[in-house]
């Protein structure tokens, strides 16, 4: 018999599934890890996903699965990354839904990326669940395809599930460009990036592993994608609200947007301008009206960081 308190969470050791894992142990949940590679009490090693063959006894008993496995780095080779993309976005994935349909499983919780509707909302209204999917590289065309392998597993078996496209996910540390140019602040140094006038939402981990523990004891589950965030911001107000919670200054000037694009671009920076000084934004109504969650203002450190500003 299916225990609806017992999960399974994939990708466990990761960034989101790390907090996720813990949450729910927190709210009275039995969890079963599941990692590459890895044994002891709650954790399930499980090798390759895409090839493993002991995943139903494995997820056997489980109410929930929650899978956050997958790759995303890319690499200087196409064809690698398409293939390692494939194997463990999409095929990971429709294996994992139909052990877990075969199990007996109440319910299948996936984590997306926001990359599926595409890489900007420059020029364009915000991103909202009923938007087309148009996913640019093979990292988000993976996802897409791991969706709709999904949605193909559950029509045939009428497996419950849920999608979750987060955008950046913020955790209290920066990452990528945010984190150097945050260095270079903490160093006293002034930057030329007070003109950009863009909108990038973003989620706390915190307001995420919420979200998705909620996915798993709420009465019933969404049938469209949830496009989920708890604060859009542009790369000036990011940039001074990580700062600030480093306790540094941010010195930033004005210079001409299109002037420093261009010289990023030029300096084959090209995908560095789009994440400065491009949008990416999530629509405030995305999610639906009765999914009986909403993010807490102490969910994501960016929030707290500018006293008197309200959720976006």
């Amino acid at each position: 018999m299916t225990d609806n308190r017992t999960a399974a969470v994939t990708g466990a050791t990761g960034f989101i599934g790390k907090r996720l894992a813990s949450v729910l142990e927190a709210d009275g949940w039995t969890v079963r890890r599941f990692v590459r590679q890895g044994k002891g009490a709650g954790i399930v090693g499980t090798g390759d996903l895409a090839t493993a063959d002991s995943l139903d006894e494995a997820l056997a008993g489980c109410g929930t699965v929650y899978h956050l496995a997958g790759h995303a780095h890319v690499t200087r080779n196409a064809a690698d990354d398409e293939a390692q993309f494939e194997a463990a976005n999409h095929i990971a994935t429709r294996r994992m839904a139909e052990a877990a349909a075969r199990a007996g499983c109440g319910r299948f919780v996936f984590v997306s990326t926001i990359k599926v509707h595409g890489e900007t909302t420059d020029g364009r209204e915000p991103f909202g669940p009923a938007d087309a999917p148009a996913p640019e590289d093979t990292y988000a065309q993976s996802k897409w395809r791991a969706e709709e392998a999904l949605r193909d597993v559950a029509a045939q078996t009428g497996l419950a599930f849920a999608i979750v496209r987060p955008p950046l996910v913020f955790s209290g540390e920066a990452s990528g460009n945010i984190a150097r140019l945050v260095g270079l602040l903490r160093r006293g140094l002034p930057l030329p990036l007070a003109g950009i006038a863009n909108r990038r939402s973003l989620i706390g981990l915190d307001n995420l592993a919420g979200l998705l523990a909620h996915l798993g004891r709420a009465p019933a589950i969404p049938g469209v994608p949830l496009l989920p965030h708890d604060i859009t911001l542009s790369t000036p107000d990011l940039l001074r609200r990580v700062a600030a919670l480093k306790g540094a200054s941010a010195r930033l000037f004005p210079l001409p947007a299109g002037l420093l694009e261009a010289l990023l671009r030029a300096a084959g920076r090209s995908e560095d301008a789009a994440r400065l000084f491009g949008s990416l934004e999530i629509a405030a109504d995305a999610l639906p009206a009765g999914l009986g969650w909403q993010p807490r203002p102490d969910g994501n450190p960016l929030i707290a960081a500018s006293p008197g500003r309200r959720l976006s």
